[in-house]
Formats: structure tokens, C-alpha cells, sequence
């Protein structure tokens, strides 16, 4: 009997893993991060796993790693729809959405620098399609640049105005971080 090394592998392990993960997520088990999303006054929570955001998104890598206490993150100016779209594809590594939804789902690829996601976006876009195409169907060839801006305070838990954040204390005992976009116009 030989002493050898043998690799033992299992080809749809990985897959296994971020179906149980997802599952977690959605039944709110071990979810260790609450992210709010907001977009004119449409407030929504999503339950998720630090982990998995952390890996499939160098904006969520760089907050989360900066400080390993926060418990709750809040965006800006995002559409819930195209947050979750993007949870989706940070647990399965693909997604299904209309062929005009794809310009909304790539400027929050890029805002969230989710590079995999951003490639799958552009391979979908046809090249040579003028900008004025793109325009109609919602890419904007002059969309302002985005500049993320994190306060270390905590923030009301469902905001009446974007504009006039109140502090009122934590939010699970814990101090609740806001990070705000805000679209500035592009420079000439």
C-alpha cells in the first residue's frame, strides 16, 4: 500500500457552498452585515455575509477590511432592484436581467468595483454601438463621475430626505457608517 498523496475533489463543492450561502442569506441566517439602500426616498435592507461582499467587490473589500466592527452600510442614490441584482451575482457568479436593465446594472458594477460583473456587462453591450444608442438605451456617454464619501457617524435607520440626516444613535448596539454618492458633473 503506497503512503502517496491523493487529492480528493469535488467538482460542484463550490457551487454547493454559495447555494447554502445564498440560502442563509435569504432565511437572514449568519448574516453578519445589513446594507440600506436608498434611491429617492425608496428605502430597502438587504441581509448579507461580509465575506461574500468583501470578495466580490473591491469597494465593499476596502470599507469592510478599514474597520471590521461595522455592522450596517448605507448607499446612496442606488436602486434596490439593481442591489439585489448585484447580490445575486456575488453569490452565484451570474444573473438574469432585460437587455435594457444592463446600462443600470453596470454603472453599479463599476460603483461598487465588481470588475467580473463589469466585464460580464460590457461583453453584452455590442461594440460599435454608436453613443447615442447606448444614450437611448440608457447608458449615458457623459454619466457624471462618482466620488464615495464615508462618515464615521451613525445615521437615522430609514431617512426621510437624503439631504438631512439626523443622528439618533446605533442601530443593534452597534454604530451604524454611512457612505453617501454623490454625482458631481464631469469635468470638460
Amino acid at each position: 500500500m503506497s503512503d502517496g498523496l491523493v487529492q480528493l475533489q469535488s467538482s460542484s463543492h463550490h457551487k454547493n457552498l454559495l447555494n447554502a450561502m445564498w440560502k442563509l442569506r435569504t432565511m437572514g441566517s449568519l448574516c453578519d452585515i445589513t446594507v440600506q439602500v436608498d434611491f429617492q426616498e425608496e428605502l430597502e435592507e438587504f441581509e448579507a455575509h461580509r465575506v461574500v461582499l468583501a470578495a466580490s467587490s473591491g469597494y465593499f473589500e476596502s470599507h469592510l477590511l478599514a474597520n471590521d466592527q461595522v455592522k450596517s452600510l448605507f448607499l446612496c442614490d442606488i436602486l434596490p432592484h439593481a442591489f439585489e441584482k448585484f447580490l445575486e451575482y456575488a453569490y452565484f457568479g451570474k444573473i438574469e436581467v432585460e437587455k435594457s436593465y444592463i446600462s443600470t446594472v453596470l454603472q453599479m458594477a463599476k460603483l461598487l468595483k465588481c470588475q467580473d460583473l463589469v466585464d460580464a456587462c460590457e461583453a453584452e453591450i455590442p461594440s460599435g454601438v454608436s453613443d447615442e444608442t447606448l444614450q437611448k438605451d440608457g447608458v449615458d456617454s457623459n454619466t457624471p463621475k462618482t466620488e464615495i464619501k464615508t462618515k464615521r457617524e451613525p445615521v437615522k435607520r430609514a431617512m426621510k430626505r437624503k439631504k438631512s440626516l439626523k443622528v439618533v444613535g446605533n442601530i443593534r448596539d452597534a454604530p451604524v457608517y454611512t457612505i453617501q454618492v454623490i454625482y458631481t458633473n464631469p469635468e470638460p
